[in-house]
């Protein structure tokens, strides 16, 4: 059986996926879904919730980034990700945590409220990799999508989306100014975590995505944050361990 991990190409929580596979080296193909038809999909897969990556290893099925990082940790210990000490596996968890509710979900926000306003620029993005039929199938359903999108990412809401990144940034701007990983002396999951969520940020070359220019709205955003130490750390992970 094929391993499989169901996507949005421009999810940076499943380009966390991608990068766990592949440090794993796990052979795997992409199913690469478009918002709005994804949702029949992942119940035809046997689950409630609509949110990917969902990962099809060998019949076994899990979804969510967080998940599939525990189930291959357990799975393939080759290429660990958390430390045997349980200290430091629960700083990887506790760094990974702040990474997802202080850079990915504020990021994803932030960037989603001002791409929206280009139809065919975010299209662009959710289609890459996708046939014409799901392209057209992306323009008729755009406002529905982007209703949808304002409201469960709280779009609206971007000076508390703004700050709560700045924070976040400034965390790890701090404990990459200390060290050259977050927890002990090895790239974890934490590392791993942050690099994949901050990445729409620091757009490293090794990326998959295949990015479009910045609408003008982000650029002035784009360039207040590029100095960082975290940022130049996300480009440092990508050029040291993001191989594929």
């Amino acid at each position: 059986m094929t391993v499989r991990l169901y996507q949005f190409m421009i999810s940076h929580y499943c380009e966390r996926s991608r990068w766990n596979l592949d440090y794993k080296q796990v052979d795997f193909q992409l199913g690469n879904w478009v918002p709005g038809p994804h949702i029949r999909k992942a119940k035809k897969l046997g689950f409630k919730r609509s949110s990917v990556p969902i990962l099809d290893y060998h019949g076994e099925r899990f979804q969510g980034s967080d998940n599939i990082a525990r189930f291959l940790e357990e799975k393939i210990p080759q290429n660990p990700l958390w430390p045997e000490d349980p200290k430091l596996a629960a700083e990887v968890d506790e760094w990974t945590q702040v990474a997802d509710k202080e850079i990915g979900i504020p990021l994803r926000a932030i960037l989603y409220g001002e791409l929206i306003k280009y139809r065919g620029d975010v299209i662009d993005l959710w289609c890459q990799d996708n046939h014409f039929g799901n392209r057209l199938l992306c323009h008729l359903l755009f406002p529905t999508l982007k209703k949808k999108l304002t409201y469960f990412y709280k779009l609206e809401q971007r000076p508390q989306h703004e700050q709560t990144l700045a924070a976040g940034l400034e965390r790890f701007d701090a404990a990459y100014s200390e060290r050259e990983f977050l927890v002990g002396d090895r790239f974890t999951f934490a590392d791993l975590s942050f690099a994949a969520l901050s990445a729409p940020l620091a757009l490293p070359p090794q990326h998959q995505v295949n990015w479009t220019e910045p609408p003008p709205e982000l650029v002035d955003f784009f360039k207040s944050h590029e100095s960082r130490p975290a940022i130049k750390r996300t480009l440092a992970l990508y050029r040291d361990y993001r191989g594929r």
